[in-house]
């Protein structure tokens, strides 16, 4: 798209966590679009200079190896650990979003919360929270949290779903595919705004989660039931990527970079069949949401973008972190889940979580991911290591046996 942002601001978005996606993506589509945007971040030389510019860049990356500058403007940031700022801006803006990563989110609900409550006995109109996530149960997360802090004769406050009613500010959850490829240090100590970004540039949102009007931003598109498409994410995209990691240092170890992996045949292949039987499994999950083209296609255009180079992303660096991706509601065994619930063939997934199991991918300096260290020491001298995955990935040690005993084949 052509760099021609809006030339004055006329809403206003408060975006906690002014990283990669805060910047690359949320910021960018809101800013561009006529937002000032103000970011709060603990980092206080980003803050400082984002305030101090007004503006940043972010670098379109394309698969054919052109760049795209884009310009963001109207651009100011608080710090996120000053209550006062955060607050006189928070108490002025009608749309907050968050990305900032399960971590952290709890720790911002609070204040959120105070400012739904303050709104209310005000007579206000409340806010609405787009929550750039990624978070599984995220948005329900949230909602408990705002409404813990209402008074208790305000019980007609509350949630129909993810509608809000009564008052309530608008929670919405998102499906965020951007992917950020890395930063020359380099380039971040002489541009310390300027963010990379793949062109992907659709945010999928809640369409019934908003306490206000839809906003006009042409890269938002609103979609029901979100959780369909939460999962979409986390079962062919996560789980793509990871596969991509696991398999290919599997079979092609002296590869670094998932660019070159999912070049070769057979990681294609397996990553592709893996990505498919998921896709089925969502099919049977939410009927009429998602047709063969709509995953067909989907799963093209993530293997092609998988396959760019301008990204840089390694194979240690998507596949670090065994534990968590194992665990029970994550994009490998959760998508196992979904398919032993639906009665489906589980043998491409069962898979990569094998190849996840022998993972020992190392970074630039030849080490291994500490906590990825830590579970093989633990798996290895588990005196049985289908007890110790099946407590990990939520698997039944007696009725999921037969499972159990495949996935820690050839260990």
């Amino acid at each position: 798209m052509p760099d021609t942002p809006s030339d004055t601001a006329t809403h206003e978005i408060l975006i906690f966590g002014a990283g990669n996606i805060g910047r690359s993506f949320v910021g960018q589509i809101f800013g561009r679009a006529g937002y000032a945007t103000v970011f709060a971040d603990v980092d206080g030389a980003l803050v400082h200079a984002l305030t101090r510019d007004g503006t940043y860049t972010v670098v379109h990356r394309h698969p054919d190896g052109h760049e795209e500058r884009l310009t963001v403007p109207h651009v100011s940031a608080v710090r996120a650990d000053d209550p006062t700022a955060v607050n006189a801006v928070l108490r002025r803006v009608r749309l907050v979003a968050t990305s900032v990563g399960a971590a952290v989110l709890p720790k911002i609900l609070p204040l959120l919360a105070e400012e739904a409550v303050r709104r209310y006995t005000h007579g206000q109109a409340p806010f609405d929270l787009i929550l750039a996530e990624n978070i599984h149960g995220g948005g329900e997360m949230a909602r408990q949290a705002i409404l813990a802090q209402f008074p208790t004769d305000s019980s007609h406050v509350h949630y129909k779903g993810s509608v809000p009613c009564g008052g309530a500010p608008g929670v919405i959850e998102c499906s965020v595919g951007k992917m950020v490829p890395i930063i020359p240090e380099a380039l971040r100590r002489r541009e310390p705004t300027t963010v990379y970004a793949e062109a992907f540039n659709t945010l999928l949102v809640d369409a019934k989660g908003w306490s206000g009007p839809l906003p006009e931003v042409t890269q938002i598109r609103a979609v029901q039931p979100i959780q369909a498409w939460v999962e979409r994410k986390l079962y062919i995209h996560n789980l793509g990527h990871a596969a991509s990691a696991y398999l290919g240092h599997l079979y092609v170890p002296h590869l670094t970079s998932i660019a070159e992996v999912i070049s070769e045949a057979s990681v294609h292949q397996e990553v592709r069949t893996a990505m498919e039987t998921a896709g089925v499994a969502l099919q049977y999950e939410y009927p009429g949401v998602f047709s063969d083209h709509d995953i067909t296609g989907h799963i093209e255009d993530l293997l092609y973008r998988f396959a760019s180079p301008t990204l840089g992303d390694t194979v240690f660096r998507v596949g670090r972190d065994i534990r968590r991706k194992l665990g029970a509601h994550d994009r490998i065994a959760g998508a196992l889940h979904l398919l032993r619930s639906h009665n489906l063939p589980t043998a491409p997934l069962e898979r990569v979580y094998r190849a996840a199991l022998h993972f020992r991918a190392r970074d630039e300096a030849g080490n291994l991911y500490p906590a990825d260290e830590q579970f093989h020491n633990e798996l290895q001298s588990h005196p049985d290591p289908t007890t110790y995955i099946a407590e990990l990935s939520d698997f039944d040690p007696r009725t999921d046996r037969p499972l159990l005993n495949r996935l820690v084949e050839n260990r």
